[in-house]
This record gives C-alpha cells, sequence and structure tokens, in this order.
C-alpha cells in the first residue's frame, strides 16, 4: 500500500484499533467493522469479530496490515448480504444487464 506521510503501517493500525473501540460495531454504516474488518476477515480466511483480532492474525503469519489490504477484493464476496464492488466493476455489470449479449461477459 502506497500511504502518503505520515501515515504508515503502523499509524494505519493504531487508527483503526483505536475509531474500532470508539465506533458502534455494525455491519453496516461508519464503523472499522463494516470499513476494515470484513474485508480483512475474506482476505484471511477469519470470522474476527474485532480490528485487534484481524491484526492478531496478520502478526501470526509473519505479514504487516498493508500486505494484507492490498490483496484483490473478489466481485463475489458479499457483505451483510449485498455484493460490495469497486466503481469499474459496477459500471460494467451495469453495461452488461442494460446491453445484455451485445457485449462479452466480464
Amino acid at each position: 500500500m502506497n500511504l502518503p506521510l505520515p501515515l504508515t503501517d503502523k499509524t494505519m493500525q493504531a487508527l483503526f484499533f483505536a475509531l474500532d473501540k470508539i465506533l458502534p460495531k455494525t455491519e453496516t454504516g461508519v464503523s472499522v467493522h463494516a470499513l476494515v474488518t470484513m474485508g480483512l476477515n475474506r482476505r484471511l480466511g477469519t470470522n474476527c469479530t474485532d480490528f485487534d483480532c484481524c491484526t492478531d492474525e496478520i502478526v501470526r503469519r509473519g505479514k504487516v496490515l498493508s500486505q494484507i489490504m492490498v490483496e484483490q477484493e473478489m466481485d463475489e464476496w458479499k457483505y451483510a448480504g449485498n455484493y460490495s464492488m469497486v466503481c469499474s466493476v459496477l459500471a460494467a455489470r451495469g453495461w452488461q444487464n442494460g446491453l445484455g449479449d451485445a457485449i462479452p461477459s466480464f
């Protein structure tokens, strides 16, 4: 992950850890669980309920937070029952659904 100064792996980890203690733990809305932990669980193959659990697993694997966060998001992953897509995938799926078989499958 290419972080701008003064952010580092350690400052990002400290920030997420602090926010995880302050914000409510919900699967929707603004929470570290919804914004970070659920994605880390997918990448790590874990079922952590808080950010601290994820960081313990990352350390156990001998990696750092940024190495896990940059792993590719799979389009078929669902969070809180809904698909989570990056903008380009959302646009491509919209075009595909709107034009049907007139364009190749993505």
